[in-house]
């Protein structure tokens, strides 16, 4: 057959080759699921996006409230109240306090 030697640098170069292309597959694959939950997104996401002038205070009264209604209340009341589950509370929470922060800094340098 061939030397051990010979097979094992033709071994070696053909799984060099071909993780040559294993990245390119999975990025086709990543792109391919990226594309599919985009899709699905579209599909089952209609928001209507608002402009509304608040006040810095009534921004923070607001995530005041948010925040007592994630610690008073269980999944299950939290959505019969906010009209959202818990996730969707808390990342609107989050959205207010790095709104608020950005705030802040900018009345700093100012």
């Amino acid at each position: 057959m061939g030397s051990p030697l010979m097979s094992t640098v033709i071994s070696a170069l053909l799984a060099f080759v071909t993780t040559l292309f294993r990245p390119r597959e999975s990025l086709r694959l990543g792109h391919l699921a990226l594309r599919h939950q985009l899709s699905v997104y579209k599909q089952t996401v209609h928001v209507r996006l608002l402009v509304l002038e608040l006040s810095e205070d009534e921004l923070t009264v607001l995530a005041a409230a948010l925040t007592t209604l994630l610690k008073e209340r269980d999944d299950r009341a939290l959505e019969a109240q906010a009209g959202a589950s818990r996730d969707e509370v808390e990342a609107i929470l989050q959205d207010l306090h790095a709104f608020l922060k950005q705030s802040a800094r900018q009345s700093m340098t100012s």
